[in-house]
């Protein structure tokens, strides 16, 4: 038995050796990261020249030719027209000197590289090593080949995606490590069951008709019982920057938010239950820092798995998952919150499938006649939400805020005039703040200045919830905010209002 485990020893041996030498050998060619495959394939070869006398004589003057450009081929890599030009150009000095450059190790290796097809000649004579015979040899050959196939690459695939997830996982928790929120609690002004928080986005109150837009693009928001706020000032001017302090206890003097003091772990802390459901991305530079709010919550839904790019998903589609979510029986309060793609950029790109979009018949305007149909979109959103939510939840009772993270500026390309993020102005913080609740007995519309950096504080209140460090807030109220914390003072020197498309539109809105 001891000597069967010998025999099996050197067939690995052997058979390690020779993967090796064809490694090094293709390096020597000038291949300085052989494919395994091609490293495969030579190994084969090697195994039936190398293991029988009459083939290795053969082979051998061959072997020793690809050596000899072994310290050129491991320094330089492979022969180009400029070394061969270079060496049939110079003189012989000079070609001393570009073989003075090579460092000795090449000099060393190439040693090797000649010894070893000797080396491994005699070690399969000796022990009488075949490769079609010896079914340890094939069976190596054979694992060898499965690592580098397509089967192991599954694996490998596997393998980093696991760590991609772990290493996404720990980022999210990076931004809300804990839950620092203290004493808090439902009270008696917790008056619904559900509790719906509707992010917009890019989408700016002037261009909505609900505040004075002339083109009417919002019927529903227009007709609808509930409280319109004109006033409501978002906290930053792109996404990040806008919810990490809308929806966190924002610093109102540094304007910092604090993560481990969110809008989500407010809700866990106070017995609801919490729902995400999003239309934005879940990992990426501008959407990690709100996801990882997101996934605090008691289920986290969305529609792309990694940036907010990846794919264009329609927002009507956030209503397929949330209907059967509502359904459910609990005898628990919920909070849902639904984050849309809205107006992003390009808008255009948010209507693809929408029927009947407002267009317009000069090509300045187009864009914005996309915009203005986006905010269209949106309102059929929220009316479609709305009657889900009428139908499904079993009685009951519900209040929803739609509110939008951010505005943009205009900017004139090519000839067309667009909305982005290219330079920022005060409308930038302009966005609409809508309540719509089941016991709504009229519509309201109050003209208050509100801040987003309290915006927290005021959807506590909303919710009915006590917390130590929430101080009294009513987004609702129509009572102006004393202080802006700074806003006024910022430098937006641009005068940049809507852009009326009410002449141009070329079909019926």
């Amino acid at each position: 038995m001891s000597t069967q485990y010998k025999k099996n020893a050197i067939v690995i041996f052997f058979f390690t050796a020779l993967y090796l030498y064809s490694r090094f050998l293709l390096r020597a060619t000038g291949d300085g990261h052989p494919q395994i495959v091609n490293v495969l394939l030579l190994c084969g070869l090697c195994s039936f020249l190398f293991t029988s006398k009459r083939t290795f004589i053969f082979a051998i003057p061959f072997f020793i030719l690809l050596t000899l450009y072994a310290p050129i081929g491991l320094t330089y890599g492979y022969p180009t027209y400029q070394y061969v030009t270079s060496l049939s150009a110079t003189s012989v000095g000079e070609s001393l000197e570009f073989f003075r450059l090579i460092p000795v190790k090449a000099y060393v290796y190439t040693l090797l590289l000649l010894v070893a097809p000797f080396v491994l000649h005699r070690i399969a004579l000796r022990f009488s090593i075949k490769p079609c015979s010896n079914k340890l040899f094939v069976v190596c050959f054979a694992v060898l080949s499965f690592f580098s196939s397509g089967a192991f690459l599954f694996l490998n695939e596997t393998k980093a995606s696991v760590e991609k997830v772990n290493k996404e996982n720990r980022e999210l928790d990076s931004y809300v490590n804990t839950n620092d929120w203290l004493g808090a609690k439902q009270t008696d002004k917790t008056q619904y069951d559900d509790y719906y928080l509707v992010i917009g986005e890019s989408a700016r109150r002037d261009y909505f008709h609900a505040y004075g837009y002339p083109v009417k693009n919002t019927p529903f928001l227009d007709s609808t019982k509930g409280v319109i706020v004109n006033g409501m000032e978002s906290a930053g001017t792109y996404t990040i920057g806008s919810l990490r302090l809308m929806l966190t206890l924002a610093n109102t003097n540094t304007w910092e938010p604090n993560y481990n003091r969110n809008l989500i772990g407010l809700a866990n802390k106070a017995g609801f239950s919490t729902y995400w459901i999003s239309n934005q991305g879940q990992f990426g530079k501008w959407d990690t820092p709100i996801s990882a709010i997101a996934k605090k919550s008691d289920k986290s839904y969305f529609t792309k798995f990694q940036g907010y790019n990846e794919l264009n998903v329609s927002d009507f589609v956030l209503l397929r998952t949330l209907k059967p979510i509502i359904k459910r029986s609990t005898a628990k309060r919920r909070l849902f919150v639904i984050h849309t793609m809205g107006s992003h950029p390009h808008a255009c790109d948010r209507i693809k499938d929408m029927k009947n979009p407002i267009t317009v018949t000069n090509k300045a305007d187009s864009y914005i006649a996309c915009y203005v149909s986006s905010i269209k979109q949106t309102d059929k959103f929220l009316e479609d939400l709305h009657t889900v939510i009428s139908r499904n939840s079993h009685g009951r009772s519900f209040s929803m805020i739609y509110f939008s993270d951010h505005g943009m500026a205009h900017r004139d390309i090519d000839g067309v005039i667009q909305l982005n993020n290219s330079y920022v102005s005060r409308y930038h913080h302009d966005i609409p703040l809508v309540k719509i609740s089941s016991d709504d007995r009229e519509r309201k519309v109050v003209t208050s200045q509100k801040s987003g950096l309290m915006f927290v504080n005021g959807l506590a209140n909303w919710m009915g919830i006590h917390a130590e460090q929430i101080q009294p807030y009513d987004l609702f109220d129509g009572v102006p905010d004393s202080n802006d914390f700074g806003l006024s003072l910022k430098p937006y020197k641009v005068d940049d209002p809507a852009i009326d498309i009410s002449a141009a539109i070329s079909s019926p809105d």
